[in-house]
């Protein structure tokens, strides 16, 4: 009889131990609701929204052609000193392959003055730069050492 006493009081303990827990949760929940309704009413519930927004760099992808013995810059997509797009306040990878037996240097200009350069691309190399402008706009490049049949536009854009 003396077990079966032992375990009632088990019961009983555990039920006032279950009880205590669940009070104590209930007030932790009822003070949080009540800070909330206080800020809400209070006009100190912050109201501001951020977005954060991940940037990813655009990449161009451009070589050096010799056509009919006269230097180019070649896209992609076989476009002879093709126009190319970039965005403002990114970064704007160049990648570029030099499969001839001359350097070349790409040059990006605005308004004549020279803003960023490849450095030379030695023959039969590749290059990477970045550029990373900060203002939309139309830019221009060349090649260094050919500046008259090595040449296009960059268009800029904000976004």
């Amino acid at each position: 009889m003396e077990s079966v006493s032992n375990y009632n009081n088990l019961i009983l303990n555990n039920t006032s131990m279950n009880k205590s827990y669940t009070i104590a949760i209930a007030g932790v929940i009822a003070v949080i609701a009540i800070a909330v309704t206080v800020f809400s009413i209070s006009g100190n519930m912050p109201d501001k929204t951020y977005s954060y927004e991940k940037t990813v760099p655009s990449i161009t992808q451009i070589k050096v052609a010799e056509i009919d013995e006269t230097y180019r810059w070649e896209s992609a997509d076989s476009k002879i000193n093709p126009g190319l797009n970039f965005v403002a306040n990114i970064d704007n990878v160049i990648e570029i392959k030099n499969p001839t037996d001359k350097k070349h240097e790409f040059v990006i200009t605005l308004n004549g003055k020279e803003i960023a350069a490849s450095g030379d691309i030695d023959p039969e190399s590749s290059a990477k730069f970045t550029f990373k402008p900060d203002a939309a706009g139309t830019y221009e490049y060349h090649c260094e050492y050919h500046p008259d049949t090595m040449k296009g536009t960059i268009q800029v854009t904000n976004s």
